[in-house]
């Protein structure tokens, strides 16, 4: 989730009480025109209904709290200081978080330099302060979970496994109107295997090869199983050479396995020498 400033402060202003429109421009300095378009967008992302009242969600109830106390996390949250805080759950360096928010490198810099004078941040490889923070964290950490659960294109009940800028990865137990994947198409590559649901991305298209295995790794992410990481590792050996270009800790650790190495939450070597075999695939 991206808020501007004028969100922020917008936001600022219900958590004092305000409710008017009206009042609220007076108050962050806006025209009533410019006041009404950001209680719209409000509205839109999910964060107050139409009498100005915010939703009963607890990451939005903590936001609320922080902005309230420290008014000067507006600046650190405005823009893309959400997302980038959100990567910050656990270590990272710059370029680990510029990998899994899309943001450019210099922005992410400028953003971690804000948030280092207010020790919101530690360490070299960088996470988030909850000592000095914890309101923060907690904010953050409520917010990824619910968003990891919710979106307007889907139906409640799904489950999420990515949020690309274009694409959408989620399960759901019913057929839906959407483009399956991951190990819901692995019998189309001669993979074939029992579900109890169906993993879909949105929106529809034609998925390449790359596509479909990408899609079974964010999976497998989230569903750290077994299982998963088995069918993952088949349908790796059987397409290498068109996957050979994906870096992932997954295929990185399954490399150490069929070194025959032991690595607790994976398959053993043996076990995946049987599967390979049943659906004769080379190692």
């Amino acid at each position: 989730m991206k808020l501007s400033t004028a969100e922020l402060q917008f936001l600022e202003q219900i958590s004092l009480g305000k409710r008017d429109v009206h009042l609220i421009a007076d108050s962050i300095d806006k025209s009533k025109s410019q006041s009404y378009t950001i209680f719209k967008k409000l509205i839109a992302k999910g964060l107050i209904d139409s009498n100005s009242k915010p939703i009963n969600n607890t990451s939005i109830s903590i936001l609320l709290e922080i902005i309230q106390e420290s008014s000067q996390l507006i600046k650190i949250l405005a823009g893309s200081g959400i997302p980038i805080l959100q990567s910050l759950l656990e270590e990272k360096t710059i370029a680990q978080i510029g990998k899994e928010t899309g943001l450019h490198q210099a922005m992410i810099y400028r953003k971690l330099q804000n948030m280092r004078h207010l020790s919101i941040i530690k360490g070299k490889k960088i996470i988030l302060n909850d000592k000095i923070w914890p309101q923060l964290r907690k904010f953050v950490s409520e917010l990824s979970k619910y968003e990891s659960t919710v979106d307007p294109n889907i139906p409640l009940g799904s489950t999420i496994y990515y949020k690309g800028k274009k694409s959408l990865v989620f399960s759901n137990r019913v057929e839906l109107n959407a483009t399956l994947t991951a190990f819901s198409v692995f019998e189309n590559y001669g993979i074939k295997l029992l579900l109890t649901k169906y993993y879909y991305c949105l929106p529809k298209k034609v998925l390449t090869t790359k596509e479909v295995f990408f899609h079974a790794l964010k999976i497998t992410e989230k569903e750290h199983t077994v299982r998963n990481i088995i069918f993952i590792a088949l349908f790796y050996l059987k397409y290498t050479r068109e996957l050979i270009s994906i870096k992932h800790e997954i295929l990185s650790i399954l490399k150490q396995v069929l070194q025959n190495k032991s690595i607790e939450g994976y398959p053993s070597f043996f076990e995946l020498k049987e599967k390979c075999e049943l659906y004769d695939i080379k190692i």
